[in-house]
């Protein structure tokens, strides 16, 4: 079994930072967050992968160099509460919290 750690390691190395996200809380926070843990328990494998990753219900959990790209455009303070609309896994959350005040994440399926 592949050592998680380097996984994620190698996932902010190989794909978040060559695509030009340079703010240091996303990758701190994708360093850090153990991403696994925020997927189905049968694709936990797969979550450092270089694709969305399929959740059911035609839902999926965005690729971390999309996610990563995306917060680095939304310019987040230190200072700002942040809304989450449809947080399937907490995922995105769980990274944001690491740069904003506040963050409320709402989800419609239980």
């Amino acid at each position: 079994m592949a050592d998680i750690s380097l996984q994620r390691k190698n996932m902010v190395e190989s794909q978040v930072r060559p695509s030009d996200v340079t703010d240091r809380r996303i990758t701190a926070a994708m360093q850090e967050i153990a991403r696994e843990s925020f997927v189905p328990a049968n694709t936990g494998t797969l979550a450092y992968m270089d694709e969305a990753l399929p959740l059911g219900g035609g839902r999926a959990m965005m690729a971390p160099r999309t996610l990563a790209r995306l917060l680095q455009l939304a310019n987040v303070e230190a200072s700002d509460t942040v809304l989450v609309v449809g947080a399937p896994t907490g995922y995105s959350a769980a990274v944001l919290a690491g740069m904003a005040a506040r963050v409320v994440a709402l989800e419609s399926d239980a």
